[in-house]
């Protein structure tokens, strides 16, 4: 289809950026509150504007029923429309003026969506047994929707940020109606940068209403009236959480990277540990991995399938050395005054090559347009940090063939001893890895990553693709985050 602005333009938030560029499923919704949606459907103009130059004229469509239809995308002026087949969808499924559908979209030509009721803010139980030519399996509505409320493992729902919503919200009557009874007092709430908000659950005139703990959420994400939330209840006390912008029916791209406290882990980082003592510390890295929103479509089956997640490795236990408090002071002087470098030298953090720079294939198959070293450029310039860092994205020489990572020069030569020396490198859970680095000089002398780096890479699935940023929060000492491709294995940005 026809292109239209350049997906890494400059006037993108590095959220944004990372987002429209490194994410392999991308969500949006659709409201039908036109009276001709039976005949052809626009998609959000934002989505439309970032990816019209990838998507073809021809795309499947997946039901929750796992069917499959064949929609046809024209495009008209800025905006792209489903056509062709597309009446038969909407009379399949009995779509009706108000209803929602939200869409997950896997960067090439197929879609996945949910079909939610506009007035009951739920999932149209019967889509989970439409067929082709709208026959369902089950003999009533009434039939389908006690077999989705009492057997369904996973359910869905959405609510609608309103106003006066800051110190509770309420989850949809026909949820309370269904639930009530299975739901405990307090649940966990995990949004899409995977991390888990406690929050407890009251109720009020045959509502249930996310009370404690619900504002930190809503603070955190910066929520604000007319955004909404997709939820997937999974049965007994955890909820996950899709966010999207009221106003342009994508995504909210921060929420990916929000942290406890609001804020982005793209400007603030991961905690600040208090280190002031020198004794050795063993570090527990022992994690639990989990499903990812991502999900949203592929978990929606009855309670008596068994569900087997994924095994997701652990971090490596190794000996950290901690640092005196005069040490640890005199770093944070160094780092202070070094901090300049990557705003006045953006080149340092991420240098261009000389000759030419080959394309290469960042995620699942799609090439990206613009060689990896601009990409490196344009995160480098987009990224904040109060600590000397620099980008690189993975390429397949990083994780076989030689297994090593190299920085670039002008950062070993501002920041790093001439001389082969043992690195620390820390992910934002806390987890540490000794890696050896070594010097190797032709004009300017460098640093490679070696010895362990392969450890850090099993430790946090690195992949070819993903962007990992090097922020240099000790002296040898590196905080790695890795922004990686959001697929079926349920990862999330940044790891």
């Amino acid at each position: 289809m026809e292109g239209t602005q350049n997906c890494v333009g400059s006037t993108k938030s590095l959220e944004e950026l990372i987002y429209w560029t490194h994410f392999q499923f991308i969500h949006f919704t659709l409201f039908l509150s036109i009276t001709d949606f039976h005949h052809q459907l626009a998609l959000p103009k934002t989505f439309s504007d970032n990816l019209k130059k990838k998507l073809p004229e021809n795309v499947t469509i997946k039901c929750p029923s796992g069917i499959v239809w064949n929609i046809g995308l024209t495009a008209r002026g800025d905006t792209v429309y489903f056509t062709n087949s597309w009446q038969q969808f909407v009379k399949d499924h009995s779509l009706k003026e108000n209803d929602f559908l939200v869409f997950k979209y896997n960067g090439e030509s197929h879609f996945e969506v949910l079909i939610f009721n506009g007035n009951s803010f739920c999932e149209k139980a019967a889509s989970y047994f439409v067929q082709k030519c709208g026959q369902a399996h089950s003999p009533s509505s009434g039939g389908v929707e006690d077999i989705y409320w009492s057997y369904f493992k996973f359910t869905h729902f959405t609510l609608l940020v309103h106003t006066n919503f800051e110190r509770h919200l309420a989850l949809p009557k026909t949820f309370s109606d269904n639930l009530n009874k299975k739901l405990p007092e307090n649940v966990t709430l995990k949004g899409p940068s995977g991390v888990t908000w406690n929050i407890r659950l009251t109720t009020r005139d045959g509502f249930v209403y996310f009370v404690d703990g619900w504002q930190q959420f809503m603070n955190d994400h910066s929520l604000k009236a007319n955004d909404f939330l997709v939820c997937k209840y999974n049965g007994e006390s955890h909820f996950e959480v899709l966010i999207f912008d009221g106003e342009s029916f994508c995504e909210k791209e921060a929420s990916y990277f929000v942290e406890k406290c609001g804020h982005a882990q793209t400007a603030q980082g991961g905690s600040n540990a208090s280190e002031t003592n020198n004794s050795i510390e063993e570090v527990d890295t022992d994690s639990n991995g989990g499903d990812s929103p991502e999900q949203f479509t592929d978990d929606a089956v009855p309670k008596t399938t068994a569900i087997q997640s994924p095994f997701i490795p652990t971090g490596k236990r190794t000996k950290r050395r901690r640092r005196s408090p005069k040490a640890a002071a005199n770093w944070g002087a160094r780092a202070h005054a070094w901090v300049t470098c990557n705003k006045q030298h953006p080149e340092a953090a991420s240098p261009h090559r000389s000759g030419k720079v080959d394309d290469h294939c960042i995620l699942s198959g799609a090439s990206l347009s613009k060689s990896t070293a601009l990409i490196e450029e344009k995160i480098a310039q987009s990224f904040s940090s109060s600590f000397p860092y620099f980008v690189k994205i993975i390429k397949a020489f990083n994780v076989s063939g030689s297994r090593t990572i190299n920085m670039p020069y002008q950062f070993s030569t501002a920041h790093l001893p001439n001389s082969d020396t043992p690195i620390f490198l820390q992910n934002l859970k806390g987890e540490h890895w000794l890696v050896n680095s070594v010097t190797k000089t032709k004009i300017h002398t460098s640093h490679s990553l070696c010895g362990g780096w392969m450890d850090f890479v099993r430790g946090n699935s690195i992949k070819v693709g993903d962007v990992c940023i090097f922020e240099l929060i000790q002296e040898c000492e590196f905080r790695v985050r890795i922004i990686a491709e959001v697929g079926k294995d349920g990862l999330v940005l940044p790891r």
